[in-house]
């Protein structure tokens, strides 16, 4: 099953998303600025990521802003980005299918999120 259509994000085979958890009252753009500095060892050498304009509230009432890495190897931005936020204590999470999976175990369906621009 496809993953759900976002607004603010670009599709492209060289391009993935994920999220992050951003916390009552925390800077989301200072934890952008903050996502892969806990990285050991950089894997990925060529390629960025962007801050998208899209986020999503849970049944629960958390916030997860999007963010999409770009680059040829893929795997290495997404596991600098799982390293580097695991040791930093953020909560991420990731699209299977049409259900956002999320670091520390939560599933929730795209059907009970509130999908949002800014």
């Amino acid at each position: 099953m496809m993953e759900p259509r976002l607004p603010g994000i670009w599709y492209a085979s060289d391009r993935q998303t994920g999220f992050f958890l951003v916390p009552d009252g925390a800077d989301r753009k200072a934890m952008f600025r903050q996502l892969f500095i806990a990285t050991e060892s950089r894997r990925a050498k060529e390629g960025g990521v962007v801050e998208n304009g899209c986020y999503l509230t849970t049944p629960d009432g958390d916030l997860f802003q999007a963010i999409t890495w770009h680059g040829k190897r893929l795997g290495a931005w997404r596991r600098d980005f799982a390293e580097s936020t695991e040791a930093l204590g953020i909560v991420t999470g990731r699209f299977h299918g049409r259900r956002l999976m999320t670091s520390d175990g939560r599933r929730y369906w795209f059907r009970d999120l509130v999908v949002e621009r800014w």
